[in-house]
């Protein structure tokens, strides 16, 4: 997944260090690996009306990075949940991260 270097805000990097100025971003490629894979099980658990795991799963993908895409599954799972409250966090967050 590409990323914006912090260091010197090169867009789209791919690769273990940025291109332009060399940060090690190594790290932060592993984090965002991990947010994926806790979004794919959060999409999984929706697939079989796992309402409260999908709601984890998405939460920890959303600690791990503010995304629309784990906001909504996340607004999808507490909805499906019954919570109201935590369905309409959801749905602020994922219109935050949408402006962003």
């Amino acid at each position: 997944m590409p990323l914006t270097c912090p260091a010197c805000n090169k867009p789209g990097q791919t690769e273990a260090a940025c291109a332009r100025c060399g940060c090690d971003l190594s790290r932060l490629h592993t984090v965002l690996e991990a947010a994926a894979s806790r979004l794919s099980a959060a999409r999984a658990a929706l697939e079989v009306c796992d309402w409260p795991g999908a709601l984890a799963q998405a939460e920890r993908s959303w600690r791990l990075c503010h995304t629309v895409a784990s906001a909504r599954v996340a607004f999808l799972a507490a909805a499906g949940a019954g919570d109201v409250a935590g369905a309409a966090t959801w749905h602020r967050r994922a219109h935050a991260a949408l402006a962003a």
